[in-house]
């Protein structure tokens, strides 16, 4: 018989109390230290990403439902820590 973690996979927990708003964080640099994705309960939207990220020593965490950056995330998770920069382009996010 299986155990309960073999059946639910365990999920990362972030023990850092400072939160950022997603959007504070455009035109600014900042590491990316790790991430994990969610099911999403909101209509239009099938998951979100949790993103643990370091900003002048500082550590916080953000959240965002933007699928480029889900994507982007998941190319670079085997390299992570990561520096970027934030942007905004017309109606999207995406790091540079």
């Amino acid at each position: 018989m299986k155990s309960f973690s073999e059946v639910v996979p365990e999920r990362k927990s972030f023990n850092v109390d400072a939160k950022v708003s997603f959007a504070d964080l455009v035109g600014k640099s900042f590491v990316v230290l790790d991430y994990e994705m969610f099911p999403s309960k909101f209509e239009d939207c099938d998951k979100f990403a949790v993103i643990l990220v370091q900003q002048n020593g500082s550590q916080a965490v953000t959240t965002t439902s933007s699928r480029v950056i889900m994507d982007q995330l998941e190319k670079i998770r085997k390299e992570l820590p990561v520096n970027v920069k934030l942007e905004r382009r017309n109606k999207y996010f995406t790091f540079s």
